[in-house]
Formats: C-alpha cells, structure tokens, sequence
C-alpha cells in the first residue's frame, strides 16, 4: 500500500511540474528603445511585495501575449547584474534591445512579466 501511494504521490508531482512549464511561454519584443527604468529598492514599506526589482519601460514592439506590453521587470539579485548592465548601457547609448519575457514569471502581483534574456546588437 505504502509503494501505491509512493507512486501516486511521484506521478501527481511530475503532472504538476509539467504542466506548470508547458503553460510557460517566452515572448519577445523585437527591436524596443528604452523609456525608462524604475530601480525599487529592497525595503519598501509602502508596497512591500513590490521590492528588489527594477521595472524597464519601453515604445511599443510585438504582442506580449498575456504579459504587459511596454514593461518588464528584472530581479535585482548578483546573477542578473549582467543584464541590467545590458539594460543600462541601452538608455545611455540610445540602442534598441530585444526583451524576452516568461509568461509565468512574475516580481509582482500584477501582469508585468519578467525578463529572461536581452539581446542588444553591436554597432
């Protein structure tokens, strides 16, 4: 009874964990100019599920899906500082990016979608 219910156990998680990565979809945004970038800090007592985020606007590209169509945010932690450096030297040399979003990663309780990868073209 015990391995029947071991099993059972193995087959509903595997089903979960597939099925929340096939509900997953990455959205690009083809070629965007930068607008602005909204540096949260980590401590923010007025909105404190907002913090440790920096969310990028930007003009118009191609649909996001369900995703909001001209922001994204990024994660401030040491393992993304090589994409907000990407992000910032856009804004200072005026080039446009492309953003890819995770339909399913969310910094905040709203429909601004993460930011999984940005490409930034070499003059």
């Amino acid at each position: 009874m015990k391995k029947i219910i071991v099993a059972v156990l193995a087959v509903v998680a595997m089903f979960i964990v597939c099925s929340k990565t096939a509900l997953a979809t990455e959205y690009s945004t083809g070629n965007v100019t930068l607008t602005s970038i909204y540096a949260i800090i980590a401590s923010r007592p007025i909105s404190p599920v907002a913090t440790s985020f920096s969310r990028v606007l930007f003009t118009q590209g191609t649909s996001l899906g369900v995703c909001y169509g001209t922001g994204a945010d990024i994660q401030t932690t040491s393992s993304n500082n090589h994409v907000l450096a990407t992000l910032l030297l856009a804004i200072a040399q005026k080039r446009q990016v492309n953003i890819f979003v995770d339909s399913t990663l969310r910094a905040n309780n709203d429909n601004v979608c993460s930011i999984t990868a940005v490409v930034m073209d070499l003059p």
